[in-house]
């Protein structure tokens, strides 16, 4: 059985329009969370979402539409994905098939750094595969590496890597 998703995020709620390629009538899922969802991912029968840390820690987890099973992937390393003045958390997500990729992004006043995870169901582990800094103005121009456009498909997880120069 295909499963096709559509999903909206409203602060704590994540909700999920199921239907199978079978012709099945859809059917909605929801997950209701303690923490705000800062992002998502869909592939497959798989939901990955990154939840903010305010309550304890910052956390990615992935939800099986199928199984209705729910599994924390990120670790130690993601927890403070929320901790820095100008970054943005976990700002990309991606699925494909039993793997998951994230990209943490943590700054201040003079610096961004990029972090690429990844985690394999069902027993993930946190893994950092990529690391890239940009230093400068946070609000002007930034020179160094960056790791951005996360995306999957199939079982396929792919990224871009890049440099910038102060011009």
């Amino acid at each position: 059985m295909r499963i096709l998703l559509a999903a909206v995020v409203l602060g704590t709620t994540l909700l999920a329009s199921v239907a199978s390629a079978a012709g099945n009538p859809p059917g909605v899922r929801v997950i209701h969370t303690k923490e705000i969802i800062e992002s998502f991912a869909i592939g497959g029968q798989r939901i990955a979402y990154d939840l903010r840390g305010s309550l304890a820690c910052n956390k990615v987890l992935v939800r099986d539409l199928r199984t209705g099973k729910t599994t924390r992937v990120s670790g130690k390393q993601t927890c403070s994905a929320d901790s820095t003045s100008t970054g943005a958390g976990v700002r990309e997500l991606a699925v494909a098939g039993n793997r998951i990729a994230w990209i943490v992004n943590l700054g201040g006043n003079t610096e961004s750094d990029d972090y690429l995870y990844t985690a394999s169901l069902p027993r993930p582990t946190e893994r950092r595969l990529a690391a890239s800094t940009r230093l400068g103005d946070i609000g002007g121009i930034l020179a160094g590496t960056w790791i951005g456009n996360l995306v999957g498909s199939g079982n396929l997880l792919a990224v871009s890597r890049w440099s910038t120069d102060k011009g």
